[in-house]
């Protein structure tokens, strides 16, 4: 095992504090919903190159940067809300993977009728910038408040003498901070 020298380990940890932070949510998920972007921009670019119809090429592409956009989601922007036990984990995996797309399908389309909308009024390249701002606003809220939501699940104590239990908020990373 490799050791750091202490400084070198405690700037880690205090970026790793900063980064994981709830203040630094909306940073990570500007960070995931980029790489889906550009990963859904280089399958298209890959797809048609290879004579693929660019809408299907679209549409796979998309599809494909969804399921990143998932994953880097579910482990890295909303990490500190991970089920407490695995057998919790396959539920909620799933739940919110169906959440996760239900909330896509309708962010997309809202995107698509700013754009539409805007577009009447200021060039296309704008209203598609509007179209996404617009859709990434309310899909962080939707993501935050429905999809990754933090649950509250019975956690046994640890003591056996104890028989209650005690509720208490999955993330217990920072709870003095507001939900993020």
């Amino acid at each position: 095992m490799v050791q750091l020298p202490g400084s070198l380990k405690q700037r880690i940890q205090r970026f790793d504090k900063i980064i994981f932070s709830r203040a630094a949510r909306p940073f990570r998920f500007v960070c995931t919903g980029g790489l889906a972007g550009i990963i859904q921009l280089g399958l298209l670019d890959i797809l048609v190159s290879k004579g693929w119809e660019s809408t299907l090429a679209n549409i796979v592409a998309f599809l494909i940067s969804a399921q990143v956009n998932f994953i880097m989601s579910f482990f890295f922007t909303w990490r500190d809300r991970q089920p407490a036990t695995d057998t919790q984990a396959k539920y909620v995996l799933l739940a919110r993977w169906l959440k996760f797309h239900s909330s896509i399908v309708f962010t997309a389309l809202l995107n698509q009728i700013v754009f539409i909308v805007a577009r009447s009024f200021i060039p296309a390249l704008l209203a598609s910038a509007l179209g996404i701002g617009v859709a990434s606003l309310v899909n962080f809220f939707t993501m935050n408040t429905l999809v990754f939501r933090p649950k509250l699940a019975a956690v046994q104590s640890v003591y056996p003498a104890e028989e209650e239990q005690d509720m208490m908020i999955m993330n217990d990373r920072q709870p003095e901070e507001e939900n993020v």
